[in-house]
Parts: structure tokens; C-alpha cells; sequence
């Protein structure tokens, strides 16, 4: 897998990034968000600023990831009730006619 060379400006600074093609997109919609953050800190310059961006990110990061485990919990709950629904509606009492069927 080949990698080229991106330019990505952040806080008026370019920065030549390696990225696999099938990351460029993404890459470049990163850098477009950080870049936005930047400019949108208020009051704060250089290091202030880029470390300010960068906690409120990683924060951000966390909070969906701890949302994303509460929904996979969720998910993982209601599928199981539903399992366990369908094998009690699936349960058929074992009566002799039955058993002589799969003989």
C-alpha cells in the first residue's frame, strides 16, 4: 500500500503529513476540525491554545466513547431478552408424537 504526502495547514503553520490514500479523506476532515477549534479559542495563542484544543478533543473522544459502550450494553441487553423470548416461544412442550416425528 502506497503513501503520499499530505499538506495540512493548522493555525496558519503547514505541515507535511504521510497518509494512505484510503485516509486522505478523513485526514483532510480532521485537519479541518482541529483547524476550526484553533481559531475558535478564544483569548489563548500558540501552546495555550493548541493544548486547549487538544484536551477539549480528547474529551470529547471519551465522552463518545463511553456513550458508545452505553448503547453496545443496551444493544447487547434487549438482544438477549429478545433471544430468550424467541426460544421460550420456540419451547414446545415434548410430547410423545413429537418424539416419534424425529425417529
Amino acid at each position: 500500500m502506497s503513501q503520499k504526502t499530505l499538506d495540512i495547514i493548522l493555525n496558519n503553520h503547514t505541515f507535511r503529513v504521510p497518509v494512505a490514500p484510503e485516509d486522505e479523506a478523513r485526514l483532510i476532515e480532521a485537519a479541518t476540525l482541529v483547524d476550526r477549534k484553533l481559531q475558535e479559542a478564544p483569548g489563548r495563542t500558540g501552546e495555550l491554545r493548541a493544548l486547549t484544543v487538544a484536551l477539549n478533543l480528547a474529551y470529547d473522544l471519551l465522552l463518545v466513547k463511553e456513550r458508545s459502550r452505553a448503547t453496545t450494553r443496551q444493544v447487547d441487553k434487549t438482544l438477549e431478552q429478545v433471544m430468550q423470548q424467541l426460544s421460550m416461544s420456540l419451547d414446545v412442550p415434548d410430547t410423545p408424537e413429537r418424539r416419534s416425528d424425529s425417529a
